[in-house]
């Protein structure tokens, strides 16, 4: 679960068990069900690339969208040819890494945290780290300028087709119940339920408190580990 007053790009998977407790949980935020794969999505126009910023009312949708959903989709603003350069670099970086350590995200062998190349001067691209639309929409929304504070990547790893990670916020500690930072996701391939899409619970954010969160515990994991 990821959650309040953050935003993001993603999409969802689905279990049975996994989607019986996500059926109680939006059932407690009020989410409703039919309307969880909605996701408002912002298509730059020619002028707007030029000039390198959004106008009004393309600006008001992505702020209505985040309000209401808490994730927008802002497309075509990252080159391709830089994502595919990405995701090469870090795929085989996964491989080595995997080789090397079992230090997988939430303790479960489909996921593990990787920092992107960013010593590598080749990799350092602008639309990817400072992009101008992202950063018009974050200090739109913030109403300050936004401070970069935070990087890492979340690699869904292959082979893993029965695992996921427990429910989960990204925050763990007594949040504000009003918007206060904001979460940038780069896909780096088409994100899909069969190759590790991130779920994403649209409006979960308007309920949902610190209280929510509820770190993993040995039991919390049962049935999501791989027990081969």
């Amino acid at each position: 679960m990821r959650n309040v007053r953050e935003k993001s790009i993603l999409t969802f998977a689905d279990d049975v068990s996994y989607i019986s407790e996500a059926r109680r949980l939006r059932h407690k935020f009020m989410v409703p069900m039919q309307e969880t794969n909605r996701v408002c999505a912002i298509t730059i126009t020619p002028e707007e690339r030029k000039r390198g910023c959004y106008d009004s009312p393309a600006l008001q949708k992505a702020l209505e969208a985040l309000h209401a959903d808490d994730l927008v989709v802002l497309k075509v603003v990252v080159d391709v040819g830089h994502v595919d350069s990405l995701n090469k670099y870090m795929c085989d970086e996964t491989d080595q890494i995997t080789r090397e350590s079992e230090a997988y995200n939430h303790s479960i062998r489909s996921n593990i945290l990787q920092g992107p190349p960013i010593t590598n001067p080749e990799y350092l691209f602008q639309d990817v780290y400072f992009n101008p639309f992202l950063i018009q929409v974050m200090n739109a929304l913030l109403d300050f300028p936004s401070v970069f504070n935070f990087l890492k990547g979340d690699t869904a790893l292959r082979n893993t087709p029965d695992l996921r990670q427990p429910i989960h916020k990204d925050i763990t500690f007594d949040h504000p119940q009003c918007p206060f930072c904001f979460i940038a996701n780069v896909p780096l391939c088409d994100f899909t339920s069969e190759n590790g899409s991130t779920e994403f619970w649209l409006g979960s954010h308007i309920r949902a408190s610190g209280s929510e969160q509820h770190l993993s515990q040995a039991e919390s994991l049962a049935g999501a580990q791989d027990t081969r």
